[in-house]
């Protein structure tokens, strides 16, 4: 840990108590070899974790997130170290913020390796994190929605069908929003076509979230287009390199 880097937020002994329980019952459920490594990993987890994520709360998230995909289990160990470094280095939470997910490698002769993957929630949090940001989001448009977006005059206005008690009709696209504290605010939006060019450039754009989650991913999409305009840490660029494809 550097001098200038805040210990772990300390957790009253009951929660902890009850995140350690939930880890406990999970790692059982793990391969032998996976649930050594995940214990060989986590005393290096407080040096970079960041302060409002107690170690206990990230080892129950990792734990059900590696339980919950026994594909994982296949993968390779190194590739499952570096996802759950990278978890912690950008503090987000397996399961909540973010998921490991399995992918296979061509490279490698097909081994499949664990793929460290943010979610749209995650790009919040970590904008959030930066300080600077008031307010972000990405949603989708649809037909009978009022949207208004001008430039020049500065005016920016979204109401749903549904508030204007109509049925939304068919997608017409989506948007990312981001309102910094200085007050400016940032809007991009993309069509359907802009967005199946970022799907079709993911490893896995035929199956995974990019199926079961396209709204999700599209508006995940849509504000790291967005993202743009704010000034991040070198951690958060990293980040978004990562999921550069996804």
């Amino acid at each position: 840990m550097s001098e200038t880097q805040t210990p772990t937020m300390p957790v009253n002994s009951a929660l902890a108590r009850t995140y350690t329980a939930r880890a406990e019952a999970q790692q059982e459920a793990l391969p032998a070899l996976m649930g050594q490594t995940m214990a060989g990993l986590m005393p290096q987890m407080p040096a970079l974790l960041p302060a409002d994520i107690p170690v206990e709360q990230f080892r129950a998230a990792l734990y059900l997130e590696l339980s919950g995909r026994p594909e994982l289990g296949e993968c390779t160990t190194e590739s499952l170290r570096d996802c759950v470094v990278k978890a912690a280095m950008y503090g987000l939470l397996p399961g909540r913020d973010c998921h490991l997910l399995p992918f296979r490698n061509k490279r490698k002769g097909g081994k499949k390796d664990a793929t460290f993957v943010p979610n749209y929630f995650g790009l919040i949090l970590a904008l959030e994190r930066t300080g600077k940001v008031a307010k972000a989001f990405a949603h989708p448009v649809y037909t009978g929605d009022e949207f208004v977006v001008d430039y020049l005059g500065d005016v920016y206005k979204h109401v749903p069908a549904v508030a204007l008690g109509k049925a939304p009709g068919l997608l017409r696209f989506f948007y990312g929003c981001v309102r910094l504290k200085d007050g400016s605010t940032h809007i991009e939006v993309l069509d359907e076509a802009q967005i199946d060019a970022v799907r079709r450039r993911a490893p896995a754009h035929d199956h995974g979230p990019w199926v079961d989650e396209y709204l999700m991913m599209a508006r995940k999409t849509a504000l790291k287009r967005v993202i743009k305009y704010v000034r991040l840490t070198p951690e958060q660029e990293t980040m978004l390199a990562d999921d550069a494809v996804r």
